[in-house]
């Protein structure tokens, strides 16, 4: 078991840790912190440590303040790209959203750079294409310009953390993919990997098209 490393009365950016405050629905500790702004608020010792919150928000209100893009009327508030923005922020810092147990409840947030300022994100991001929504390359990180793209409904199916990984040639892939590669259908090797447990070197075996002729193999 590791040992909870102390954070009471370290500094990390603009927050000053104040004390232990319980833990995040990830299990990881939480501290309860004050801003230099005098603004106290509970975060994950994690996210302090690694640098992706330095403060309340008001650092990057400054910033977009010094910019001139605090003020600046976008006049996007309608627009795919800007209810994209409301969301992420919604379910990762607002514990009423109903999507907030399985983001912000697990430890994950928005960066500090786009958390205030919507000119940011889509400098980053650039507008939401057609049929697309936000997605994260790693599904336990967070919301930040090095681990998010624009993805199809399908590639973030793929993307789940309940999807089915399998090594197929080599490569680590969602079984749905293998299943494209290996024109094994699908079903198939659902029903070789969960119901009749084969091992990774016989998921693939040749598939004859006839009716049970996984469970003929065994």
């Amino acid at each position: 078991m590791c040992r909870l490393i102390d954070l009471t009365g370290q500094r990390f950016g603009r927050y000053i840790v104040l004390e232990r405050n319980g833990v995040g629905a990830n299990g990881m500790a939480a501290w309860l912190c004050k801003c230099d702004c005098g603004t106290e608020k509970t975060v994950v010792g994690n996210n302090l440590r690694q640098g992706k919150i330095v403060s309340c928000g008001c650092y990057q209100r400054e910033i977009a303040t010094r910019n001139g893009l605090a003020t600046k009327k976008h006049g996007e508030a309608k627009t795919r790209t800007y209810k994209t923005w409301i969301g992420i922020k919604s379910r990762c810092h607002n514990p009423s959203d109903r999507a907030y147990d399985q983001y912000g409840g697990r430890g994950i947030s928005v960066c500090e750079r786009w958390l205030n300022s919507y000119e940011l994100f889509t400098k980053d991001m650039g507008k939401r294409p057609h049929g697309m929504s936000i997605e994260r390359i790693d599904v336990n990180g967070n919301y930040e310009p090095n681990n998010c793209i624009w993805a199809t409904c399908q590639q973030q199916a793929r993307n789940k953390r309940c999807t089915i990984k399998v090594i197929y040639e080599g490569k680590e892939m969602p079984l749905i993919q293998a299943a494209e590669q290996s024109g094994i259908p699908y079903r198939v090797l659902l029903e070789r990997k969960q119901r009749l447990r084969w091992s990774s070197d016989r998921l693939f075996a040749p598939y004859t098209g006839r009716k049970r002729s996984t469970a003929n193999a065994l």
